[in-house]
């Protein structure tokens, strides 16, 4: 049981930490944000969904906390429903976790777009569209990855 919390833990604060790049570092923070989502699937992989569960909690509530709006929507409505899909094995999950990711396509335009743009007038037709596509990519993406960092970490024999 205490191995399981130290991984956790330190996965954890690992994500945390990853994931606060984005603001310190503008450019090369967005993308290190995209990977920082892999230790928590490595905690579903080392230990149970319990521990999945209350690290997702954790790491959501520090975001909360440490991070902008622009993080808070970044990290919890459109990173936390694709690695959730990637690790769950319920197909409701799966198709539920849409919804997030289309809240918050939806924040992100109300919140960036000025209105009457020309931007405005286009984005306002296919922001949905855009939510499902970056789930897909999202999914797509962090089951890739998810693979390669095991077998990266079976090639160390971590």
């Amino acid at each position: 049981m205490s191995k399981n919390i130290t991984i956790t833990a330190m996965l954890s604060v690992l994500t945390i930490i990853l994931f606060s790049c984005q603001m310190f570092i503008p450019v090369l923070g967005i993308f290190i944000a995209y990977f920082s989502i892999i230790p928590l699937m490595f905690i579903y992989e080392m230990t149970n969904t319990k521990y999945f569960f209350m690290s997702l909690i954790t790491c959501i509530s520090m975001v909360m906390i440490l991070n902008d709006p622009f993080g808070w929507i970044f990290f919890d409505l459109l990173l936390i429903p694709p690695a959730v899909t990637t690790v769950a094995k319920s197909k409701l999950l799966k198709v539920i976790m849409i919804i997030p990711i289309e809240i918050g396509f939806l924040l992100l335009f109300k919140i960036l777009v000025v209105n009457g743009s020309k931007i405005d007038m286009i984005l306002s037709n296919v922001w949905y569209i855009l939510g499902i596509l970056f789930y897909f990519a999202g999914t797509f993406f962090y089951r890739k990855a998810f693979l390669v960092s095991k077998l990266l970490l079976k090639k160390i024999k971590y």
